[in-house]
This record gives structure tokens, sequence and C-alpha cells, in this order.
């Protein structure tokens, strides 16, 4: 089980023929879910559960003692609760307080996290282990390419001009964008349960208006009442994205959709990007 579906999109081209389903519902954020008791039968019938990072999804390990692999937990890649240390013999001594969680939206932090998901992965289901580390040795390069082709796209964005900037409601877009060479802004608060002080707020407006920074990134998954009456207030154009790929079929997919977003580019899709080159 992945615990939401951009999780799901990273680990599915590894597992193969293995059955995959994801616990968060469409439209539920993260910080806010709580599940109903059908869904915690579900997750116990899987044999892992797979998360992204415990500062998001880490909630997951309190519902169940299956061993669980985290994608961006350092120290915590497999972790058996029933057996009281990490199965990998890791520790959870590293301090991680600048650490931004939401790495799933940077794809070279993905690209770093599959051996060790492989590993995760052929310690529970010895049988398939071959099978694993070949689709994640592809995947893997397939990753590199797409990041390539998102680091030319953005590029030739740029060319002639500063680059974009953009003011983000939480970090969950901050890997992508900063991967990419976009101006960032903000966040106006780290996360969906905490509002911006006044002196911050105070800062980041004038900051905006120093560098004519004058887009707001919203994630679709929230209502945003505030950040929306605030981007009325100042005049801000309001993007809004899919930060948990819940429209994406595919990671490739996922991380085009966040480009296509964020730089109005729908009407310049070329054939290169329908194919997905993460395909296993």
């Amino acid at each position: 089980m992945a615990s939401m579906k951009v999780v799901q999109l990273i680990v599915s081209p590894l597992v193969g023929d293995l059955p995959l389903v994801t616990l968060l519902p469409s439209g539920v954020t993260p910080h806010s879910y709580s599940p109903r008791p059908s869904e915690v039968v579900a997750l116990n019938r899987a044999k892992v559960v797979v998360l992204a990072h415990h500062e998001v999804d880490g909630w997951i390990q309190g519902m169940t003692r299956l061993p669980h692999v985290s994608l961006f937990d350092e120290e915590d890649y497999v972790y058996d609760p029933g057996a009281g240390a990490g199965m990998t013999g890791h520790s959870h001594s590293h301090d991680h307080s600048d650490f931004n969680p939401h790495q799933w939206s940077d794809p070279e932090a993905v690209r770093r996290s599959v051996p060790d998901l492989a590993s995760g992965l052929c310690e529970l289901f010895e049988d398939h282990c071959p099978a694993i580390r070949r689709r994640a040795t592809v995947f893997a390069g397939a990753i590199q390419t797409l990041t390539d082709s998102l680091t030319a796209a953005a590029d030739a964005d740029k060319v002639g001009s500063s680059p974009r900037c953009f003011i983000t409601a939480q970090p969950f877009m901050d890997p992508f964008l900063e991967r990419f060479g976009f101006q960032v802004l903000g966040p106006l608060s780290p996360s969906p349960e905490v509002e911006p002080s006044p002196a911050s707020l105070s800062r980041l407006i004038k900051e905006a208006r120093e560098s004519s920074c004058t887009t707001l990134v919203l994630q679709d998954v929230l209502e945003n009442q505030f950040e929306r009456r605030l981007a009325e207030e100042q005049g801000w154009r309001i993007v809004t994205v899919d930060p948990l790929g819940n429209n994406a079929s595919s990671y490739a997919e996922y991380l085009w959709g966040l480009y296509d977003a964020l730089t109005s580019s729908h009407a310049d899709k070329d054939a290169s990007r329908i194919v997905d080159p993460t395909a296993p």
C-alpha cells in the first residue's frame, strides 16, 4: 500500500504485477486526513506500506504494525515496528529540522531514493527481487531523462528574461521550483494548519513588491480562503497545482502537469510528453 497517489506513482514502476493500492483518497490533504475504519482494515491487509516522510504522512505509522518503507527519511528506509528496530539497522538520530519533506516533486530526490526503495521491497518480496531491481534501474534512468527534458524546457523558458517568480502558500512546491531554477518567495506558512504571523506576512509582501513577484501557487486539495483573499488584495495571479498527483497516471505526467500549470504552456505540449518516459 502507498500512503498517497504520488507515492504510488513512484512505487508502481518497481513492483510490476504485485498488487498496489493507495490509502489517501483523492482530494484529501495528508495533513488533515482521518481514515475511516474500512480504510484501516484495508491497510492492515497489506504486506508493507510505503510513505514519503514522517512529517507529511507519518501518521500512517500509528495506524498499523506493518513494516513500512519511507522514501525520504534517510534513517528509516525499511522499518519493522514489531521488531523494535530498523530492518536495515539505521537509527533515528538524524536532524532533519532544515529538510523540506515534500521531496517527491524533485525528480532528482526521487531518483536517489529508488535504490533504497528497491532494497526495501526486496527484503519483503525476496522472490521478486531480481525483477524489482531491474525495474528500478530502468526507472532511475527514465527519471534522469525526464529531469533533463524538464531542465531544458525551463531553461528555454528563461531565455531573454529573468526566471519566473512564484510565491508559495506552503513549502509543498519548493523542491520542484528550486530544482528547475525558478525564483521562489515564501512560503506564506510552513503548513496549512499554521497561519503566517503579521510580521512574516508583511516581510513577504514587501519582498514580493521589490521583486515584482506576483504569482501565488496554491494546492488544489485545500480551500485556500485566506490565501485567495490575500492574492486579491495584492493583485497577485493565482496558479493552482495538483501536488499529490491525483490526476496523473505516471510520475512523468505528474511532473509535466506541475510544469505546465506553472508556465501556462499547455498549448505547447509536444508528442514527447504524451509518451511516458518512466514506464518500466
